[in-house]
């Protein structure tokens, strides 16, 4: 689900990600601003992809366009 709002990520933004870590690299373990991802509303199509990522939005800041994903995750040995 892309295209509606950015997502802020738990990772804090690094331009780039340790290039060893091809895969879900994480970022640093503190920052200034949180990596951002999936593009909103109000960006060009060239955003909309789960894996770009953008940043310049502190944490403590406030936009329309940008939100968070709740994922609910089943219990052990529920399914």
């Amino acid at each position: 689900m892309i295209g509606n709002v950015w997502e802020w990520c738990q990772d804090w933004y690094m331009d780039p990600y340790d290039p060893t870590q091809d895969t879900d690299p994480v970022g640093p373990a503190s920052g200034q601003y949180r990596a951002i991802r999936g593009g909103a509303w109000m960006k060009g199509s060239a955003c909309l992809r789960a894996a770009y990522r953008g940043t310049d939005f502190a944490p403590e800041d406030r936009y329309p366009f940008t939100g968070f994903r709740v994922v609910c995750v089943p219990a052990a040995g529920n399914p």
